[in-house]
């Protein structure tokens, strides 16, 4: 139940099998969300969408031998970031320049694949040109001061729509948010983790709580 009687949010699952290819491969936005994004946009209403992995591809990869850039100290994949330009280690913070060949068949043709909130952030951008998007997630936490200037901004209605990891899904009331979006909602179900079911349901529904929160 919600304070004051207020109505629970509708909530839509979206299976993007079911999407169109055409508008599969034109964006990672689904058809139903854009519909959605441009309604709450009009009534200048607030949009929050969530995908709780940063940076902008999860990891690179050859497409001739397919092999991965992966952390040298950590043996795990390399996230690239579109603002640093560079390939980052999340658990070391190890950074490099992204390699113009494969370091195993030095083939040129490298893949960026995944998606993180960079990307979003960027697609969003693309798809709404008009609307002001901001970003919240550990990579623009880390300068001094930013974390709150993001959520002012958005309180306060300069940005129109703001993109973020998890770290806007608890304890926010903003009373204008009328939509919320989560990218890949279903990605955490396959982490190993027996409790993967649990923490994916506790974080959808706080996230889904950030909308219909006023009058």
């Amino acid at each position: 139940h919600r304070i004051d009687g207020r109505p629970m949010p509708e909530v839509r699952v979206i299976d993007f099998k079911n999407t169109p290819t055409q508008a599969k491969s034109f964006s990672i936005v689904t058809p139903q969300l854009r519909i959605g994004i441009e309604r709450a946009l009009s009534h200048k209403h607030g949009v929050l969408l969530m995908l709780n992995r940063r940076g902008f591809s999860t990891h690179i990869q050859c497409t001739q031998c397919g092999d991965v850039l992966y952390c040298h100290h950590c043996s795990v994949a390399m996230t690239y970031h579109q603002g640093a330009s560079k390939a980052i280690c999340h658990f070391c913070n190890c950074q490099m320049a992204v390699p113009k060949t494969c370091q195993q068949c030095k083939a040129p043709l490298l893949q960026f694949s995944g998606v993180g909130t960079e990307r979003v952030e960027s697609e969003v951008s693309r798809l709404f040109p008009e609307a002001t998007i901001a970003r919240l997630d550990a990579d623009v936490a880390r300068k001094k001061g930013a974390h709150e200037q993001v959520l002012k901004r958005f309180r306060s209605q300069e940005s129109d729509i703001l993109v973020g990891t998890q770290m806007i899904a608890k304890g926010f009331d903003f009373p204008h948010v009328t939509l919320v979006g989560i990218i890949n909602a279903d990605t955490s179900l396959a982490l190993p983790d027996f409790r993967s079911s649990e923490k994916t349901f506790q974080l959808l529904t706080q996230m889904a709580g950030r909308a219909g929160r006023g009058k």
